[in-house]
């Protein structure tokens, strides 16, 4: 057997190491979410920065993108190692963010499913997904009462860090993050702001606290343990905010003012927002099809019949938009008129994604079953899932698929007009997959079976029939049935480009084809 190396790191979450956190924000129609606001870049600068998903009341936690790339495969040893502790400290931070903010947490409940180079991080509700790109192959994760402990294997590698907790400290420096951000947004969508208005008021008994700037106002979580608030720091060329917690510790944060940047990482973060919940929202999803257009002050995202408009008010300043949606990744860049490019990526939740690809392929067996079975009635395609095998069967017609993990239940639904899947996963996520049947092919099979029938009709109504005599005679668009001196005409469809007839003693087998490339065949039992 061979032997792993193990390597051990026992870190803490230190300011200059520590992923920043943004929260949503309610900007006159558009909902903005940042990062600490950085300094005023030179023209055509680009900020790359990686969502790794929600958290708490509306935070989102933001990780450098350089920890997100990979490495090379010819990379050395020593850089092996740096991004393998790198990528150990962003799932420990995200491990304590999920369960800082999880109100049921038992303080040692965060946990972690590795799959496809992604990790998705849990606590309760609360869920995060980080990068674990190749050459890493696993990780494991570990919550205890004093640390978390987070181990990713290269090869026969093995690194793990070692993090105290110190919750308290995250939650402080999420909410000074999150105020920072609310200062820069109200500042910038105030017309009569001098450059150094804002205000700050704290409500411990609601947990909220109020940034405004003149009319401008955001509110945000101040949740337990915190207990002292203090905005009264900045100065015309830069923001300050000071967040005490009620166990005597406290963060303060300053952040140099660049407005229409951190606007613009705002508007992205909001656009990335949009395209999660709409293919969330969307049933029929296939996971990758939301896509973003510009009308406009607004950028219209779609994904099937979901639509999420947003509003990017003037501050933002936007020259160029472009939306990149992939199974793994949202990406969102922005361009604003002073030559900045704000570039913000979100990872997917890697199980959702992994599953909802389980249930593409089960719905995929139900249309071939549905579609070589010549005498299916269109909905009695069913399924039956036992112990990671799925057996799915239309009349006599019969095929079995392996589920793998993480799915643990599976049930079918199988309409005239859709196939549905709803499957259970081992985190207890649960995931439907829907795809509309084609409207050519109900039609042609709705057609195939009506003609079948009339065929067999005409049969039994014309008294010297053989019992195999009623052909069909096509001049498109008209179809013309005949037994006999019995005769039925119809008009086909536009779509329908051919229909093709066989009769015997037994059944009548009907083909209809259509200009989309359908070709369905339903059979009348005599």
């Amino acid at each position: 057997m061979q032997k792993r190396m193990v390597h051990t790191a026992f870190t803490s979450f230190k300011p200059a190491r520590a992923l920043q956190i943004g929260v949503l924000l309610g900007l006159g129609g558009l909902t903005a979410c940042s990062t600490l606001p950085t300094p005023q870049a030179p023209a055509q600068s680009v900020s790359t920065e990686v969502l790794a998903g929600s958290v708490g009341n509306n935070l989102d936690i933001f990780l450098p993108s350089s920890d997100r790339l990979g490495i090379q495969k010819n990379a050395t040893a020593d850089q092996e190692k740096a991004f393998a502790f790198t990528t150990a400290n962003n799932i420990a931070y995200a491990m304590a963010a999920v369960e800082a903010f999880n109100p049921s947490s038992n303080g040692q409940d965060a946990s972690c499913y590795y799959t496809n180079g992604q990790v998705a991080v849990a606590s309760g509700a609360q869920k995060l997904v980080v990068s674990a790109a190749a050459p890493i192959t696993d990780v494991v994760c570990t919550s205890t009462n004093t640390l978390f402990a987070v181990t990713t294997i290269i090869g026969n590698q093995i690194y793990t860090v070692a993090t105290p907790k110190n919750p308290a400290k995250l939650i402080a420096r999420t909410v000074a993050t999150n105020i920072l951000t609310a200062m820069a947004a109200v500042e910038a969508y105030n017309p009569t702001s001098n450059g150094n208005d804002i205000s700050c008021g704290y409500a411990s008994s609601v947990q909220k606290v109020w940034v405004s700037s003149g009319t401008q106002q955001r509110i945000l979580s101040a949740p337990a343990p915190i207990n002292l608030i203090d905005c009264s720091g900045g100065t015309l060329t830069q923001f300050q905010v000071k967040v005490g917690t009620s166990d005597g510790q406290s963060v303060t944060l300053t952040a140099p003012k660049n407005t229409s940047k951190t606007l613009a990482r705002a508007a992205a973060t909001n656009i990335l927002g949009a395209m999660a919940s709409a293919e969330e929202a969307n049933p029929y999803t296939n996971g990758m099809d939301a896509v973003c257009s510009t009308k406009s002050s607004q950028v219209i995202v779609t994904s099937g019949a979901q639509k999420r408009t947003l509003n990017i008010a003037a501050p933002v300043l936007v020259s160029t938009l472009s939306c990149v949606n992939s199974s793994t990744e949202f990406w969102v860049s922005i361009g604003t008129s002073n030559g900045q490019i704000v570039e913000v990526k979100a990872q997917k939740d890697p199980v959702k994604a992994a599953v909802r690809a389980i249930g593409l392929k089960a719905i995929a067996a139900m249309q071939q079953l549905e579609a070589d079975n010549p005498i299916a009635t269109g909905d009695d395609v069913v399924c039956s899932y036992i112990d990671g095998t799925l057996t799915v069967a239309s009349g006599a017609t019969i095929t079995s698929l392996a589920i793998p993990a993480p799915v643990t239940g599976l049930v079918c639904l199988n309409t005239i007009n859709e196939f549905s899947v709803t499957l259970s996963t081992t985190t207890g996520q649960t995931v439907t997959a829907k795809v509309l049947k084609s409207p050519d092919f109900v039609v042609a099979q709705n057609l195939a079976r009506l003609v079948a029938n009339n065929m067999y009709a005409l049969e039994v109504n014309n008294p010297s029939s053989n019992g195999a005599d009623a052909v069909c005679i096509v001049n498109l668009p008209n179809l013309t049935l005949r037994s006999g001196a019995e005769t039925f005409d119809t008009v086909l469809p536009a779509q329908v480009t051919g229909v093709s007839c066989i009769n015997t003693l037994t059944h009548i087998d009907v083909t209809i084809s259509t200009s989309s490339g359908v070709h369905v065949t339903a059979r009348g039992t005599k």
